[in-house]
């Protein structure tokens, strides 16, 4: 097998364009890298600013206190007794448009009943709203009622959607103020699996 010799021009133009490809794509990851950690402490600031214009003392670690809600049909449930390895507790108001893209979201991004039984959502409404709302979502997650607030009070929560990760022993492993992202939900469905 003979081999062909290329002009060293055509050599440091081939090492040259190899360089360059490999620094750009070098260089797109890092700025991905970047963007993500920036990302996540933007994220963190908000939140920390959020839990203290609330004046909630929750915070990443803090078990919450359990509570005994009742569900849509006026039994009492106790919120320790129906959380998995990981649940997202949703403190909702049936009039507020962010709820109601969360609940389109849990539709969308988690349609299994199975995984959607992974999302509790609680809320001061009438229990006809939540069920009017599950409904017309078409949602198998479990809604909770705190009707006189009592439960949000407790723990400061006075913006809509406010979403806390917790685990089975209600210690929270994240909060999410707002509308969580697809991928906070997935998170939490596979930390189930």
């Amino acid at each position: 097998m003979a081999f062909v010799r290329l002009p060293k021009a055509v050599v440091m133009i081939v090492a040259i364009l190899v360089t360059v490809g490999v620094a750009y794509i070098l260089g797109v990851s890092a700025a991905g890298l970047v963007q993500k950690a920036w990302v996540k402490k933007s994220q963190a600031e908000k939140t920390e600013s959020i839990l203290k214009q609330m004046g909630s003392n929750l915070a990443v670690g803090v078990a919450l206190p359990d509570a005994e809600l009742e569900d849509l049909a006026g039994n009492p449930v106790r919120l320790g007794e129906v959380t998995h390895e990981k649940s997202l507790v949703a403190f909702v108001s049936p009039d507020c448009g962010a709820c109601k893209i969360q609940l389109q979201r849990y539709n969308k991004n988690v349609p299994s009943p199975a995984d959607q039984s992974h999302f509790i959502v609680i809320s001061d409404a009438d229990p006809a709203e939540l069920i009017s709302l599950r409904d017309e979502y078409s949602l198998s997650c479990i809604f909770l009622v705190d009707l006189k607030g009592t439960y949000k009070s407790k723990l400061g929560v006075f913006t809509f959607p406010f979403n806390l990760v917790v685990t089975k022993a209600l210690v929270i492993d994240n909060i999410i103020p707002g509308v969580p992202e697809p991928d906070e939900l997935e998170h939490v469905v596979r930390s189930n699996r």
